[in-house]
């Protein structure tokens, strides 16, 4: 099967409508590209409510992971590494499910432009979703499966690649405020764990050996 560009993963729990509203509006925003770009949808086998997705028509390729709710949200970075591995594209992002794209700068055109092996975003991001090589995952073996990811995502990816190999490619968002209730309890953390986790989390999305290995393999194969 061939590459796509882009794929996007989307885990989602209890909002089927925002849900079908977002894969909607990607739909939309890559209307020119829709052969370039993939949906990985990673829903909880006891969301049944959600499970109509399955029927909805898309017009570009969708995958689905159905599988165990684990902690909610604190299981993210399973959740980010089940579509990684059923990816198959250059270059992963990843979304809420409640996410609308308002801007994606040529997006599609600007990555299929990149000849080496590189993260990109921007330096003032409207979006805290990074772009990353599918090769840097790659050679972390996944996302690191031992923090609590907050919504700094950008940052948290930005901050432990080398910054001579990062391009400046922009994709605006709109992210609603979910109102009503407690923001842990929404996502299922608990609170006190949640503190804790936070006091050792130095932000990387990737273990201090895989950090070494991506260095290694810029330093071996140069700059961009």
């Amino acid at each position: 099967m061939k590459k796509k560009i882009l794929s996007i993963i989307l885990p989602s729990r209890g909002r089927y409508e925002m849900l079908k509203n977002t894969l909607n509006n990607i739909s939309e925003t890559f209307k020119n590209h829709k052969d370039d770009v993939e949906v990985v949808v990673r829903l909880d086998t006891d969301d049944y409510n959600s499970h109509q997705i399955l029927s909805d028509k898309f017009d570009f390729d969708i995958k689905f992971i159905i599988d165990d709710r684990l902690t909610g949200y604190a299981s993210l970075p399973t959740f980010l590494n089940q579509g990684y591995k059923l990816s198959n594209s250059y270059f992963i992002t990843f979304l809420n499910d409640d996410i609308r794209i308002l801007n994606h700068h040529n997006l599609i055109e600007n990555l299929r432009k990149v000849k080496h092996i590189v993260s990109i975003s921007n330096d003032s991001p409207t979006s805290c979703f990074p772009i990353i090589h599918h090769k840097i995952i790659d050679l972390s073996d996944g996302f690191n499966p031992e923090v609590i990811y907050t919504d700094g995502h950008y940052n948290a990816v930005k901050q432990f690649l080398p910054s001579t190999n990062q391009f400046n490619f922009l994709i605006d968002i709109e992210h609603p405020v979910v109102t009503g209730g407690d923001h842990y309890e929404q996502r299922n953390i608990d609170l006190e764990n949640h503190k804790k986790n936070l006091e050792f989390f130095d932000g990387n999305y990737f273990v201090t050996k895989d950090v070494n290995r991506i260095n290694e393999y810029f330093e071996k194969y140069g700059n961009l």
